[in-house]
């Protein structure tokens, strides 16, 4: 795969043989640039990259979801991933487009305004945490309201002695309401340009960076 971002190092190259540094040096030195990079390129895709593209019904989702791989001197490379988040969010189809599909052939599409949390939405409000939920016609529904009692006779229990036994949803105020809607797969289209950022800002960055910053920390390598 091509990479994503290219830099010009001759000058630091330059920079590094007046020093006299050696290759494990310079590899430090430019690990640690790169390093720091990344760090400032995270923090543009999280506050503005993202924001502007998708309405965020959960803030703080994309900065729990995005972390920095940082190089080493025996690897100059550097990632921005979404390892954390274990896929939800679907932000690789949000950079690259395509289709959603789950191991069961099935997507809960969420239609009722659900509460998020840090990783998407929220573990109680998910169809297997719903109280009652059940699904009907291509869909998951939560009943609402009050639960009354119904109360039967017992084996054992003398004429006119009762004991609750279980109970059921009805009367006024109470009722079903839907939740998910299931489809088989869901389209994602390319709608969060996270790729064309992260190289523009890697560019950027390193470009303010400039032979300086990485002379710097070429000099502290040899400390």
């Amino acid at each position: 795969m091509a990479a994503l971002v290219k830099f010009d190092t001759s000058a630091f190259e330059k920079a590094a043989r007046r020093l006299d540094a050696s290759p494990k040096q310079m590899a430090f030195a430019i690990s640690k640039t790169l390093n720091a990079a990344a760090h400032e390129t995270r923090r543009t895709l999280i506050s503005q990259t993202w924001p502007q593209h998708v309405t965020q019904r959960n803030k703080g989702f994309i900065a729990f979801a995005l972390g920095v791989e940082n190089s080493s001197r025996t690897n100059l490379t550097v990632k921005i991933t979404d390892a954390r988040a274990k896929g939800r969010g679907n932000l690789l189809l949000h950079a690259d487009g395509g289709v959603k599909r789950t191991e069961h052939h099935r997507v809960a599409v969420p239609i009722a305004g659900q509460r998020l949390g840090a990783t998407g939405i929220a573990k109680s409000q998910r169809p297997e945490a719903i109280p009652g939920a059940f699904e009907r016609n291509g869909a998951i529904f939560k009943p609402y309201g009050k639960k009354y009692p119904t109360y039967v006779y017992k084996r054992g229990k003398k004429k006119g002695q009762v004991s609750k036994a279980g109970g059921s949803w009805g009367g006024a105020g109470r009722g079903i309401k839907r939740m998910f809607v299931l489809k088989p797969s869901v389209a994602i289209k390319a709608d969060v340009p996270f790729r064309r950022d992260f190289r523009v800002s890697m560019e950027l960055h390193l470009r303010r960076a400039g032979t300086a910053a990485m002379s710097n920390s070429l000099r502290s390598a040899m400390r």
